[in-house]
């Protein structure tokens, strides 16, 4: 398997690979700490193993014990086990150091949480227009049918899938999409490790029509839990979700929507219940009609991406240029970018102005 460097150094540093009951792998919080600190001293991942100094530095800045992040990196022998392991799965792994990394990801997720990615398939589109549809398992029979011929809707248009794979709206949606052709990306709540041999995946993945992915490591057992943390990783990778059906405060189609409305990760098309309570408030926290829905404006919003909110490397990945191209091309657009701020040109002095005049002197 191929894998960077920095991403065996993230999985490292993120998960217990040797499974030590007394040895804590860095919660999301410390491993953003950690990110800052290194990038405010210009420092990369790798600069942990080569010079001890900077684990201390971090320990007195941070409150990062040395100890325990050495420890942490003292797992080379087990991720190489399970690299070996999940290899022969098919399974890959992404982290947001990587360019095939989702770039909805980098933008919406970038200071609050990037989950390493463990897949089955091609990662090729990945970074594709793609539409959300996710809904409650005991949908009605109208609702299902109707996100079954979205989905197919989508597939005529090269417009992915992305959905949860359970049982409902999930399961009717990646059906539409797989029978028309389409891509689908089911993004799994665990247990990767055991689908990626489910035989009712197997020719998709193997056609380049189907993506498993997941956020927890492939071993990982379901829990009600992670099927809730799940949602936001579906509305976050999605261009636009669709909501076919809602009609009751709770289960984890209404935490998704609740999620969404506080974090803003996608717009969101709902189509009403008829549970006038329930639909007014989905559209009053920022909802619209299913029927505003638009294909054609989820591909422009893979073409107009807000770029400040990237690097310079991510977006020469994402337009197939060169870093130097992409900088020639911020400059001359005077766009800002995270790694890339565009100097103003200073105006040049009033000839009248007490500047000028005091340069005239000193002549």
């Amino acid at each position: 398997m191929e894998i960077s460097e920095n991403t065996k150094l993230c999985l490292q540093l993120r998960c217990n690979l040797n499974n030590d009951e007394n040895l804590k792998p860095l919660s999301n919080k410390e491993f953003l700490k950690l990110e800052n600190f290194l990038s405010e001293y210009s420092l990369s991942f790798t600069e942990l193993i080569k010079d001890k100094k900077i684990l201390f530095k971090i320990e007195k800045n941070l409150s990062l014990q040395e100890k325990r992040i050495s420890s942490l990196l003292n797992s080379g022998v087990a991720l190489s086990f399970y690299l070996d392991k999940w290899s022969k799965r098919g399974i890959w792994v992404l982290s947001s150091y990587d360019e095939e990394y989702p770039i909805n990801y980098k933008i919406k997720l970038r200071n609050v949480i990037k989950p390493i990615l463990f897949g089955v398939g091609t990662k090729e589109f990945l970074n594709s227009p793609s539409l959300g549809i996710v809904g409650p398992r005991d949908s009605g029979l109208s609702s299902l049918k109707y996100s079954e011929k979205a989905a197919a809707k989508c597939a005529e248009n090269q417009i992915s899938i992305i959905s949860g794979g359970a049982r409902g709206v999930d399961t009717y949606a990646i059906n539409g999409a797989l029978g028309n052709g389409g891509r689908v990306i089911n993004i799994l709540t665990a247990e990767l490790f055991k689908e990626s041999i489910n035989e009712k995946y197997k020719k998709f993945t193997l056609d380049n029509n189907l993506i498993l992915l997941s956020t927890q490591l492939p071993e990982e057992n379901w829990s009600i839990g992670r099927a809730m943390d799940r949602n936001k990783y579906i509305y976050a990778l999605s261009d636009g979700v669709l909501v076919p059906e809602c009609k009751k405060e709770s289960g984890g189609t209404w935490s998704g929507i609740i999620e969404n409305q506080k974090k803003r990760y996608s717009t969101l098309y709902f189509k009403p219940s008829n549970e006038s309570n329930i639909d007014n408030k989905i559209y009053e926290g920022g909802a619209i009609s299913h029927t505003e829905l638009n294909l054609e404006d989820l591909k422009k919003r893979k073409i107009d991406i807000d770029l400040s909110k990237l690097l310079v490397k991510e977006i020469a990945y994402l337009q197939g240029k060169s870093e130097r191209a992409v900088k020639s091309y911020l400059t001359r657009n005077s766009i800002e970018v995270i790694d890339y701020p565009v100097r103003k040109r200073t105006e040049l002095p009033d000839e009248n102005s007490e500047e000028q005049i005091q340069k005239e002197f000193d002549i």
